[in-house]
């Protein structure tokens, strides 16, 4: 069900699996899978929550880990918190160097550092960007926005 993005139907069977079988491997995914479902669905404070709950379960993959930190940064964007977005992001991007989607994580941090009026650690990141990332479709962005702040 929760491939076919069947969220209610998920959402009772892993609140059920993570009740059940606290502890074990099963129940610290259905907490990372909860947090997706809420978020998905536009509940951040629960998707906060059980994607917090997934991390103090230490359960012990990477990407999962990844996406629920990245899902925590996304959440205190939302409520507008940005500077500490902004940290946030940056944090996951020097956490997992490895990860696929960490060029995304670096520029979202700068969006809210940005966003958070501390323009000089936004320019930093961003040329970090350009300068990483520098084929990527969002460098052009990038360049333009470090281009704006230059002209002020």
């Amino acid at each position: 069900a929760y491939k076919l993005e069947k969220y209610g139907e998920s959402k009772d069977s892993l609140i059920s699996l993570t009740g059940n079988y606290a502890g074990t491997k099963a129940a610290k995914v259905g907490l990372f899978l909860l947090g997706h479902i809420y978020f998905a669905t536009g509940q951040r404070d629960s998707a906060e929550i059980y994607w917090n709950r997934f991390i103090e379960s230490d359960f012990d993959d990477k990407d999962l880990r990844a996406g629920a930190r990245m899902g925590l940064a996304a959440i205190l964007s939302d409520k507008q918190n940005y500077a500490e977005a902004g940290a946030a992001f940056e944090k996951c991007y020097e956490d997992f160097p490895d990860y696929f989607d960490r060029g995304n994580w670096l520029y979202r941090a700068a969006d809210n550092y940005l966003a958070a009026g501390q323009t000089e650690k936004a320019k930093e990141l961003y040329q970090k960007y350009v300068d990483e990332y520098g084929d990527s479709p969002w460098a052009i962005n990038a360049r333009l926005i470090l281009a704006e702040i230059e002209a002020k």
